[in-house]
């Protein structure tokens, strides 16, 4: 453990509490955290209050995260009680209080407006309360105090290389007009485009990129244009096998064509009972975000970082990634860069999904296959997002292309995965 507090002088009964704490037992070092806090049985001594329960946190106790996030986002706030001689100050550390509130979140205590909160202070603090500028410049220069602070020099070079641009979309007000990006709602498509039909019924509607609205952020997609997404959502297809080919779309749409807000055909999602199927139109507001690969894919094993590196690239990099983001913590629905993976690696699962050799890809490689996996980039990462209805249980859709196809606007040929 990185926090183990010094052996002093207790009372008996918070010997016993201490006894068992260093042996690993998180609820005595909460309850010696307590102790220490407010006085009781022993001298309030806020530090070595925060000592304990950064000892139970580590040892997986969520009561202890929740307390780090309010002793880290309010630093010398936080007190019990303010000690009447001066003592030394201590400060916020917000990015600390965002990993707790991402660790006790993930531990089903629910911290999303801490975070979103926090998220903001931290970007306005290094800002100087000025707006964070859209290019990336001003999240890498973060991303390398992320790298030092986690004491990843020596392979810092490495994990700054593998950092991609991403284009984020967060939710905005209204539907906006026709032709606009939007999640959910009704699609706007040519007045000669039929709803895109699956295997059974039609498709639900995912969401739509307005190309002039994001192109300026990634010169390889095409200046104008609309792109529409669509997805079984009723069978919730995970994209692995050819059969697959079948329960998305993704549409191109080329500009100067008219667009009008499409009629729902006969037959569309019908009630399903574990999933919605038909999601509430947002707009989406598209700002630049950095991303960096998740530990299980081939760009991360290219790091050649030890099993205690990538423990601390995943807790104190890849984790607080989004807290240099003006956009601030999920949902996370993007465009390009590195998708926020739940499972393995996406581009060979794919590659090897679409051969129907899924099942051969933990054998020998097949080499032309491995080949095509580093092809891919992910066109389009979409949340799960209560506001928006696209409720998968902590579950994500992405829709991957091959270079070639998106040089090319052969959007036809794209491909997902859904995660959960």
């Amino acid at each position: 453990m990185d926090h183990v507090p010094k052996l002093t002088d207790l009372p008996p009964k918070l010997a016993k509490l201490r006894d068992r704490a260093t042996q690993g037992d998180a609820r005595s070092a909460v309850k010696l955290g307590d102790a220490h806090y407010r006085g009781e049985g022993i001298a309030e001594d806020f530090d070595a209050a925060r000592t304990w329960y950064l000892r139970a946190a580590e040892l997986g106790d969520v009561d202890a995260m929740v307390n780090l996030v309010y002793f880290f986002s309010k630093g010398d706030g936080a007190r019990w009680t303010q000690p009447k001689a001066p003592a030394p100050p201590t400060a916020a550390a917000l990015a600390e209080a965002i990993r707790w509130a991402t660790a006790a979140n993930a531990k089903g205590r629910d911290q999303t407006s801490a975070i979103a909160a926090l998220a903001k202070q931290l970007a306005k603090a290094r800002t100087g309360g000025k707006a964070p500028p859209r290019t990336s410049r001003t999240q890498r220069a973060g991303l390398t105090e992320l790298i030092a602070s986690a004491k990843l020099a020596r392979i810092g070079a490495e994990i700054e290389a593998s950092c991609e641009d991403s284009i984020r979309l967060t939710l905005r007000a209204g539907a906006g007009r026709v032709g606009t990006s939007r999640i959910g709602g009704r699609p706007d498509l040519p007045k000669d485009q039929p709803w895109p039909l699956g295997a059974t019924h039609p498709l639900s509607f995912i969401a739509q990129i307005d190309l002039a609205e994001v192109a300026p952020l990634d010169k390889t997609l095409p200046r104008a244009g609309l792109l529409s997404f669509f997805w079984d959502a009723i069978g919730a297809d995970w994209g692995m096998a050819p059969e697959s080919a079948s329960q998305f779309r993704v549409l191109y749409t080329e500009p100067g064509r008219a667009l009008a807000k499409a009629k729902p055909p006969k037959g569309l999602v019908p009630a399903h009972e574990h999933m919605t199927v038909e999601f509430a139109a947002h707009g989406l507001e598209p700002t630049i975000e950095i991303t960096l690969p998740f530990s299980r894919t081939t760009s991360f094993r290219a790091i050649g970082a030890t099993a205690a590196e990538t423990n601390r690239y995943l807790e104190r990099v890849y984790g607080e990634l989004t807290a240099l983001s003006p956009a601030g913590p999920a949902p996370c629905h993007r465009m390009f860069g590195h998708p926020d993976a739940l499972q393995g690696d996406m581009p060979r699962r794919i590659a090897y999904a679409r051969a129907g050799k899924l099942a051969q890809i933990d054998g020998t490689p097949i080499a032309a296959l491995e080949k095509e996996a580093t092809t891919y980039r992910l066109l389009l990462q979409i949340d799960t997002d209560a506001a928006a209805g696209t409720n998968w249980g902590e579950g994500r859709l992405y829709f991957w292309i091959r270079k070639a196809d998106l040089r090319a606007k052969r959007f036809d040929a794209a491909w997902i995965q859904f995660q959960q």
